[in-house]
C-alpha cells in the first residue's frame, strides 16, 4: 500500500468549507492536495487503488478503505 498526492486547484466558491480547504493544504506542503492509496502486490500487480480524499493523510485514508480487514 502507498498514497501519493495529487495537486490541484484551491477549492473557491460558495461551495468550498473553510476545513476542507485547510485539510487539502498540509502544513508542510505549499500546495493544494487530493491523497490516494494504491494496493500492489510485491511483484508491482495493481490489485486496487482509492477514490481521491483532500488533504494529504495516508492513515486517515487507510482507516477509510477498510482495507486492513483484507489482511
Amino acid at each position: 500500500m502507498d498514497g501519493f498526492s495529487i495537486d490541484v486547484p484551491r477549492p473557491s466558491g460558495k461551495d468550498a468549507a473553510d476545513e476542507v480547504v485547510a485539510m487539502m493544504k498540509p502544513t508542510h506542503k505549499k500546495r493544494f492536495v487530493a491523497n490516494v492509496l494504491l494496493l500492489v502486490l510485491l511483484d508491482g500487480r495493481y490489485v486496487n487503488a482509492s477514490q481521491a480524499w483532500p488533504g494529504s493523510h495516508d492513515q486517515r485514508d487507510w482507516l477509510r478503505t477498510g482495507w486492513r480487514s483484507l489482511f
